[in-house]
């Protein structure tokens, strides 16, 4: 079987980093201090240039002042601000997406073997699943989210109508084992239909869930029962989809039902009401309409971050070059007196069906708003929200009104509360976890740059990626050969790049020093002088290592990013032909 060169690379990395690691990074402590650091205890408390000291995973003081044990090692943060470390309120986090099997032709419209009484596994219907038993420590997901200052997350499985129970993970580890913080956190539900069985409507799946739930009800009462006076009785049968649902109807666990529209929302409430089952809404899109009754309820919420995107922009952008539409949402936003007076000239021109659009796209953005305005607590879910997205989103909801100190609420204090874990996660206290994240500016402001994440004192640092964006439109020439080097800690890997541009379409191959064989590039992009491609690192071509090198002229400066590893420096110029 042929050996991918960069797995080579990968594990001379591997050796060399923990060499260096363990010649100057030995550690002799486990007592870490931050000091000089804008510390954010929580939503509206704010230490300035205070000092927190951590101490085998947890926080042991915070304050301005604070003493430095002679032992710590310093962190080097001064003038960062601190903030207790994100928390998913229910998420995807670690679980790898499904393989989508291709179906001929004549798959459509087939009615499939017993569609009308199939598997419980084909109607989607297992809430037994673990998320132990599924998840994924190396899914990139998990370093993506952790780079945005998440430290745990609310995972479920994914599904159909049950995909199965939740657990709250503290995203670090190497094992399952390791990521769990606690177990059976929640039943996930959805109003998801199984395609060509049943449950497949709306309807179908509203009715199945009444059906499951009284029987599980009947099915417990039954085992009570036994229990009390087992004499003369047949013992009563187990069923793991029933037992399921046994925390629910003992109300120690709720039912965390994803509702993204008004109607969802109305359907859903409709089964509680029939049913009496604690509830928490998932990724609430337009919970404007329902806001007074979620009150009214107290029902906890989490809120989308998954945000619409602006029809107009999103035309445009097709006009011209496939560019990334948050990075496009982030960069002309209208910030000067001029680009407003511009836009307002725009909305004047606008037809009545636009119109329609644009007010609609500000009630999405404006939903957090709205519910601060209604002194509704709420988290968020990053459930059907790209990654990429999540930042630039919540600047967009900030911009329509949700103040900083509620978003982090909705990151810190209202998720731990909702989960139950305000003993130890949710705010930088003495005692509790030390998870923090740690930014170069404010984090919700645009170029802040998350620097420092903690999970229970194990630090993991985020270099500021260097760009050298051109400011002409002009395409770099990528054409040639490149002499390039890797920068490892105590030591550094050469090899070559040769780069071909057959109208527009970037292709080439890579080799190293360290390692023999010649690896082609996949999926090569060139945005102005900025190059992305990956190189697979495993023989199954599932795990690749992305590089991201910005052109100019004869040399080229940039990034590789390893999963799992992290990223390091590269540098290299062109050969003269």
């Amino acid at each position: 079987m042929k050996k991918h060169y960069l797995l080579t690379l990968f594990f001379l990395l591997v050796i060399c980093i923990r060499s260096f690691a363990q010649e100057a990074l030995s550690p002799i402590t486990k007592t870490i201090a931050i000091k000089d650091v804008h510390i954010v205890q929580k939503p509206g408390q704010i230490i300035e240039l205070g000092t927190l000291i951590i101490k085998n995973g947890l926080i042991q003081a915070v304050g301005k002042g604070t003493p430095i044990p002679a032992n710590a090692k310093i962190l080097e943060a001064d003038s960062m601000y601190v903030y207790a470390g994100f928390i998913d309120g229910i998420s995807h986090t670690g679980i790898s997406k499904p393989e989508v099997k291709k179906e001929g032709n004549n798959s459509r419209g087939r009615r499939e073997k017993d569609a009308a009484n199939p598997s419980y596994k084909k109607a989607g219907i297992q809430p037994h699943l673990q998320v132990r038993d599924l998840l994924n420590p190396k899914d990139k997901s998990i370093t993506d989210m952790r780079k945005l200052g998440y430290t745990a997350a609310h995972v479920v499985p994914r599904g159909k109508m049950l995909p199965g129970g939740g657990s709250l993970l503290l995203l670090n580890g190497t094992t399952p084992d390791d990521f769990i913080y606690s177990d059976n956190t929640a039943l996930y539900a959805q109003l998801e239909g199984a395609g060509n069985v049943y449950p497949a409507t709306l309807i179908a799946v509203m009715s199945k869930f009444r059906e499951l739930y009284t029987q599980a009800n009947q099915a417990k009462a039954n085992e009570k029962s036994y229990q009390l006076n087992p004499i003369g009785r047949n013992r009563p049968s187990k069923d793991r989809i029933l037992q399921a649902f046994y925390p629910v109807i003992d109300k120690s666990q709720s039912v965390f039902f994803k509702a993204p529209a008004v109607k969802d929302i109305h359907r859903v409430f409709t089964l509680q009401k029939e049913l009496n089952f604690p509830l928490v809404l998932v990724g609430v899109k337009q919970g404007w309409h329902l806001a007074d009754k979620i009150k009214k309820t107290g029902t906890p919420v989490l809120l989308s971050l998954d945000l619409p995107k602006d029809p107009a922009k999103k035309a445009k952008a097709k006009k011209g070059k496939d560019k990334d539409e948050d990075k496009i949402e982030e960069k002309k936003e209208a910030s000067t007196k001029k680009e407003k007076v511009a836009a307002n000239k725009k909305e004047k021109a606008l037809t009545p069906f636009q119109v329609k659009q644009q007010a609609a796209l500000k009630q999405y953005n404006a939903q957090a708003a709205f519910f601060q305005d209604k002194n509704i607590p709420f988290g968020f879910t990053s459930i059907d929200t790209k990654v990429a997205s999540i930042r630039p989103n919540l600047r967009k909801m900030i911009a329509n009104g949700l103040t900083e100190e509620t978003a982090l609420a909705a990151l810190t204090t209202i998720p731990a509360k909702q989960l139950g874990v305000s003993k130890t996660m949710g705010t930088l206290e003495k005692g509790k976890l030390a998870n923090l994240v740690i930014s170069d500016k404010p984090y919700f402001e645009e170029k802040s740059n998350v620097r420092f994440v903690i999970i229970e004192g194990k630090v993991f640092e985020y270099e500021v990626k260097k760009k050298k964006k051109s400011s002409s439109s002009e395409t770099a020439n990528v054409v040639g050969t490149w002499n390039y080097e890797i920068s490892i800690p105590g030591n550094s890997a050469s090899g070559v790049l040769v780069l071909k541009n057959n109208d527009g379409n970037i292709t080439g191959t890579i080799t190293n020093e360290m390692a023999d064989g010649v690896e082609d590039i996949q999926e090569a992009t060139l945005d102005g002088n900025e190059l992305t491609f990956f190189v697979p690192v495993d023989d199954t071509g599932s795990t690749k290592a992305s590089l991201t090198l910005t052109i100019e002229e004869d040399s080229i400066e940039g990034s590789i990013t390893i999963p799992e590893m992290g990223s390091f420096d590269v540098e290299g110029e062109r050969v003269p032909e």
